[in-house]
């Protein structure tokens, strides 16, 4: 696995470190920071299964920085690496017989792994150990940063993503639950239209960086002009518009007789939260706060994504049953057809992109 692969693992990683622990992210003063430590942190452990050497992963830099922190962020590893990880690439853990796997995968394929041996726990604290006794026989005067019980806490986290869990999604939602349950209370006490705006706003914000799976959220809907973008630029970011925008999402959790239990929750969340749309930028901005303008409403009088993107003149395509992981595979392959027209939509581009999709 190269430094590139191993800082995308290591993103994938942190991010289910904070769902589970994500009440303390907002303990630190410096948010943005104490990520990147934590994503520095997995990423040693990462090398250290690696057989990779990087001797000043320890060390500082020249404005006197921790380097693990400062370069964690960035990747700033992969200046001479050529490998680009876009969409289609997870990460999976497996059980190996005595030993554990960290697979990179993509399109269901397997592209790198990591072995983990059956001692690697004690392999990685080796690891760390002999970073620190190197780096304070060269800085006599020097503080080490990190201490050995914070980076066994990463080890152990790890370690917890190779075990199965049957109930793995609830456990994951549990936390949020019962902070929802909590804001519940408040929000219906005797306070005031201020503080509950604060509520307000603290659960959508909370809804909008509850765990979300790809897969299952996307809408299966990529606007038009977003689809032409993405042909014309190369790289080009597709923004994820959520269907139900947060101060909506808050509102239906909070103005209730009675609050929503773990599984009512759970599914409010997958069914109806989490879900998204491709849209450019400029179609995400004109979709803000789309559910105030009542012309945005069915027929029984509910909120309705779909006519407010007719509303709006936001031309989209559906794309059911269509996995996630091949919409660069369909870019791509709408590229390579230079009969078509890229810079606008057409009945001839849709029907290629049809064809793509029964072919595949």
């Amino acid at each position: 696995m190269n430094f590139s692969e191993i800082n995308f693992c290591a993103e994938e990683i942190i991010k289910r470190f904070i769902r589970s622990n994500w009440l303390n992210e907002f303990e630190s003063i410096d948010i943005t920071n104490f990520k990147r430590r934590r994503h520095g942190l997995f990423k040693n452990i990462l090398l250290s299964q690696n057989n990779k050497k990087r001797e000043d992963k320890w060390g500082k830099n020249n404005h006197g920085n921790w380097k693990l922190t400062h370069k964690s962020g960035k990747g700033a590893d992969n200046k001479n690496n050529t490998v680009a990880l876009e969409n289609g690439h997870f990460v999976e853990f497996e059980i190996n017989g005595d030993s554990y796997q960290l697979k990179l995968m993509k399109d269901d394929e397997s592209v790198s792994d990591i072995t983990f041996s059956p001692n690697w726990q004690e392999s990685a604290l080796e690891d760390f150990r002999i970073g620190k006794e190197d780096y304070l026989q060269e800085n006599p005067e020097g503080i080490f940063v990190v201490e050995e019980c914070e980076y066994q806490l990463y080890i152990d986290f790890l370690s917890s993503l190779f075990s199965t869990n049957e109930n793995e999604e609830e456990n994951i939602f549990d936390p949020y639950h019962q902070t929802y349950l909590a804001l519940f209370k408040a929000y219906n006490s005797d306070i005031t239209d201020r503080a509950k705006t604060v509520i307000e706003t603290t659960m959508g914000a909370m809804i909008f960086y509850m765990p979300q799976s790809v897969e299952q959220s996307w809408s299966k809907r990529i606007s038009h002009q977003c689809f032409l973008e993405s042909l014309q630029k190369k790289r080009k970011k597709m923004v994820k518009d959520h269907e139900i925008p947060r101060k909506l999402a808050a509102n239906i959790c909070l103005k209730r007789k009675e609050p929503f239990n773990l599984e009512e929750f759970t599914e409010q969340y997958w069914s109806i939260f989490s879900g998204f749309t491709y849209v450019t930028t400029d179609e995400n901005m004109r979709l803000v706060n789309w559910y105030l303008d009542e012309e945005n409403k069915n027929e029984e009088g509910q909120y309705d994504y779909v006519k407010a993107l007719k509303t709006l003149q936001i031309g989209f395509i559906s794309l059911p049953d269509f996995p996630h992981r091949r919409i660069n595979d369909l870019i791509r392959s709408v590229i390579g057809n230079d009969r078509i027209d890229h810079t606008v939509w057409t009945e001839e581009l849709k029907e290629f992109i049809r064809n793509q999709i029964e072919d595949n």
